[in-house]
């Protein structure tokens, strides 16, 4: 069957054509792709002498550029190496205290240093403790963390034997979660066979929503002691548990704390419900300070502050052999440190006062300097 010539004429042009169906179209050739060469354009421009200038300048620069410059060289800065005098002069300083601390803590003779003056505080506090008897309950909150029981313990050793020797009964809680453990290691060295057995009511949580909810509610607050038994049953082993119904029916309330913050959540939560049961804190050196002012806003009754502070509030009487054993070292080491820092600056009077001194600390300086 012949085809029609109309159709063999319509095919022609669109097989030599690039775009079928458009005329004029010049078809793209793969070969001119392929030449990796820049075919140089001749073309003649009138150049002056100053863009020639510029011209040979932006080569010069774009050729740094690839090239890179190194950083400038910085000079060598003198090492500074301390004297052998010095280094000996830190460990003989270091030893001498430590010495002189050790030796007054394990010969201490535990025989109590007079106390010019003993504050306000501390006198109402003792009133307090030693007025308490056989019927009181004494609330008493280990409110610090273990590494601050090298300060706490005298604290608490010395309210604890106030306490022990009036016969209270210390009922113990405690917002740390070591707090239990360190209060039952501390009534195994200071409690007298014959003193009360405090009652362990356990760990408080909750920051000062626990604190809330232990003015609200005690018995609620804690169902159980440590020993996992309700201490509020009229047949447990403390019967004068019944009379306690609120924090408010202790005979006092004594927080051992080493936190500024923490007591004053004790104020806020606790005291406004207290009435006028006495409020106590014995305070390390660092959180006494910052709690002092509610004092005169009658908000405490009493308050220990520091090593300082027990050592006001035991009598010459009564020693406490923790804190005599504590403040022996503590007293010894103030007064070598200050020997050590008034002749520290003597010598340093005396050195700084010598002029070839001075012209060599000036060299030394400025070779330093970059």
């Amino acid at each position: 069957m012949m085809d029609n010539p109309q159709d063999q004429q319509d095919d022609t042009p669109q097989k030599k054509e690039a775009v079928p169906g458009l005329e004029d179209v010049l078809p793209l050739n793969a070969a001119m792709f392929e030449s990796d060469e820049i075919l140089p354009v001749p073309f003649s421009v009138d150049i002056s002498e100053p863009q020639y200038k510029h011209i040979r300048l932006l080569e010069r620069m774009l050729a740094q550029e690839n090239e890179g410059t190194p950083p400038p060289a910085q000079p060598p800065k003198a090492e500074y190496h301390p004297d052998s005098f010095q280094r000996f002069l830190r460990l003989a300083i270091g030893v001498i205290l430590i010495l002189t601390i050790s030796i007054n803590i394990l010969y201490s003779n535990r025989s109590p240093s007079a106390v010019l003056a003993v504050p306000g505080e501390i006198t109402q506090t003792r009133m307090i403790l030693r007025g308490l008897s056989s019927e009181s309950m004494v609330l008493v909150a280990f409110d610090y963390e273990p590494g601050f029981s090298a300060e706490m313990e005298p604290l608490a050793a010395a309210v604890f034997q106030d306490i022990l020797t009036t016969q209270a009964v210390p009922v113990i809680l405690s917002t740390s979660p070591l707090g239990t453990l360190q209060a039952a290691r501390l009534m195994q060295k200071i409690q007298p066979p014959t003193a009360r057995q405090p009652i362990y009511l356990g760990y408080l949580p909750g920051g000062a929503a626990g604190l809330m909810s232990l003015t609200n509610s005690l018995r609620n607050t804690f169902p159980l002691d440590v020993d996992g038994e309700s201490p509020w049953l009229p047949d447990s082993a403390n019967p004068k548990l019944q009379a306690i119904n609120s924090i408010a029916d202790f005979a006092a309330v004594i927080v051992l704390s080493a936190d500024a913050e923490n007591a004053r959540n004790w104020l806020e939560q606790v005291q406004p419900a207290l009435n006028k049961t006495p409020f106590i804190f014995a305070l390390s050196a660092q959180a006494a300070p910052l709690i002092r002012p509610y004092l005169s806003g009658n908000q405490l009754q009493g308050m220990i502050g520091g090593v300082i502070g027990a050592h006001a509030y035991q009598e010459p009487k009564q020693p406490n052999a923790m804190l005599q054993m504590t403040w022996d070292g503590f007293a010894a080491g103030v007064w070598v440190a200050v020997a050590f820092i008034v002749c520290g600056s003597g010598i340093s009077l005396v050195l700084l006062s010598d002029p070839a001194r001075k012209k060599r600390r000036k060299q030394r300086q400025k070779r330093r300097l970059p």
